[in-house]
């Protein structure tokens, strides 16, 4: 009896010594997976003595990062420098560029990077504001026109409308299909300081027109952006910037939307740039190369001040009669263009979009940058008033008679 317990006790312990093995093993890997996590949580330290040395560098030798006109500004501008010893990073001029960041990552300090560097190059600048002219004052100090966002509209009309057909003019009579700025006098550059923001008050359909027929007659269309979700702009205009400015964002998913998934998987990572850091992809630009952006003072901008342009907004001239109801007629006042009192832009902006025929009210939302269901009230509102009429075909315009 005495070996049978011994036995049963020695089995006891053996199996017992095995489940507290397996026991340790598995709290000894548990810990080590959690260590592993913090680890890759956690920049190494050389990622962090780098983050540091790019806030450090630039404070501790400004000379090295401040803007200064190239030589051959044919090359591009020179918007950013890697490193106290790099090259510049040059950016063309005549280009659509698309910049994308989070606030307080450095938008505006590119703008007036690249604004005084086209005017160092003898290009023509407006800068169309959306926050109340706070950002539109540097400009304002060199001469250069400033947009408010009520007179935005009226601007964007006049571009389609006489700009382009000018500048379309000038190409004939030369025979030729590109602007030459020697030839024809200086390319134009639209600065968007939100675009997100001035698409709340422009048509999509006139911005994308714009943007597509505006490179050969030498104007450009440089806009800002926080994110660049197909939400605040249209995908039918961010396709046509080929040139994108990507600054701090918040977070990986933030890197792939403006960048997209294949660049991100190639190391373009602007998720994780200090502020006023950039990365720079258009076609001379393939590889991600951090950069910080030069500091250019307000000083330097009005270095090179602008020769008085056309006035921004023109006078209205009489409506001539139309087969069709007024825009006034929907629901807006007859104004004078540089009046501060506003039209009912959204009425008006539904007249535009029906002038060519009967259209369905998500066909009106694309046109108008407008969300389908505030479309729908809008024509229910304006149905009542007998100013707009459902028909098979869609919704239309109702015939005036004679």
């Amino acid at each position: 009896m005495t070996v049978v317990l011994c036995l049963a006790a020695a089995a006891g312990a053996w199996f017992y010594g095995r489940y507290l093995l397996r026991e340790r093993k598995a709290t000894r890997s548990a810990r080590r997976q959690r260590r592993a996590h913090e680890r890759a949580a956690s920049p190494p330290l050389s990622a962090r003595l780098l983050q540091a040395w790019r806030w450090t560098a630039p404070r501790a030798f400004p000379w090295a990062y401040t803007w200064r006109p190239g030589r051959k500004p044919s090359r591009g501008a020179l918007l950013a420098r890697p490193g106290l010893l790099a090259p510049w990073v040059r950016v063309r001029l005549s280009q659509h560029l698309l910049i994308t960041g989070v606030t307080g990552s450095g938008k505006s300090c590119v703008f007036i990077a690249l604004a005084t560097s086209a005017r160092a190059a003898g290009y023509d600048i407006e800068f169309w504001d959306a926050k109340d002219g706070l950002e539109g004052q540097p400009y304002e100090a060199a001469g250069i026109p400033v947009v408010e966002l009520d007179d935005q509209p009226a601007r964007l009309a006049w571009l389609l409308t006489e700009e382009l057909p000018r500048r379309a003019a000038v190409l004939k009579a030369r025979g030729a299909r590109k602007w030459d700025p020697d030839v024809d006098g200086p390319e134009l550059v639209v600065i968007f300081d939100e675009l997100g923001v001035s698409m709340t008050v422009l048509p999509t359909g006139p911005v994308a027109t714009l943007i597509k027929k505006c490179r050969a007659y030498g104007l450009w269309i440089w806009g800002g952006e926080q994110i660049g979700k197909a939400s605040t702009v249209d995908t039918d205009i961010r396709s046509q910037f080929q040139g994108r400015i990507a600054l701090q964002v918040g977070r990986a998913s933030d890197a792939r939307i403006v960048l997209g998934d294949e660049s991100v998987a190639d190391g373009w990572a602007p998720h994780e740039l200090p502020s006023r850091w950039l990365l720079v992809r258009d076609a001379d630009h393939k590889k991600p190369r951090p950069a910080r952006c030069a500091t250019v003072s307000d000083a330097l901008l009005r270095r090179y001040p602008m020769r008085p342009r056309v006035s921004l907004i023109k006078a209205a001239e009489p409506a001539a009669v139309a087969p069709v109801a007024h825009a006034s007629d929907l629901g807006g006042r007859t104004q004078h263009a540089t009046r501060n009192a506003r039209p009912d832009e959204f009425a008006e902006a539904i007249e535009r979009a029906l002038l060519g025929g009967p259209a369905g009210v998500r066909e009106i939302a694309r046109a108008t940058g407008r969300n389908p269901g505030s479309v729908h009230r809008k024509l229910t509102q304006l149905t009542v008033r007998g100013l707009v009429q459902g028909t098979p075909d869609g919704w239309t315009l109702p015939r005036i008679e004679e």
